[in-house]
């Protein structure tokens, strides 16, 4: 499990000056992967609370659990989010599962769809 920095209410955007919704598209103008600078997306999903959006194939980080007797570890690396599932009685095989993560407001802007 991810734990999620939390944002001061003080530090929240109002309601009025939010300008990201899901379907938007956008273009990475900053941020910790500089190899994403310039690249652009489709907005899936609005996070109020941490001030970020998820933005189609962006921000993928790749986890995989290695669940061992007590210990659980955690590999990082800059391709794609996936977590490896063990077999369970949902899934009888295991499984592999993608999630992109989360991207703050400050490092993306809007993609003007009529000028592109």
């Amino acid at each position: 499990k991810l734990i999620l920095p939390k944002v001061k209410p003080r530090d929240l955007i109002r309601d009025d000056r939010w300008i990201f919704f899901p379907g938007d598209e956008v273009e990475v103008i900053g941020g910790e992967a500089i190899g994403n600078v310039g690249r652009r997306g489709k907005v899936l999903d609005v996070i109020r609370k941490m001030n970020s959006v998820t933005v189609e194939g962006l921000k993928l980080v790749m986890l995989f659990f290695i669940l061992e007797l007590s210990n659980c570890n955690l590999l990082i690396s800059d391709s794609q989010a996936k977590k490896h599932i063990p077999p369970n009685p949902i899934r009888p095989l295991g499984g592999i599962i993608s999630k992109p993560l989360p991207i703050h407001f400050s490092n993306i802007k809007l993609v003007d769809p009529h000028v592109g």
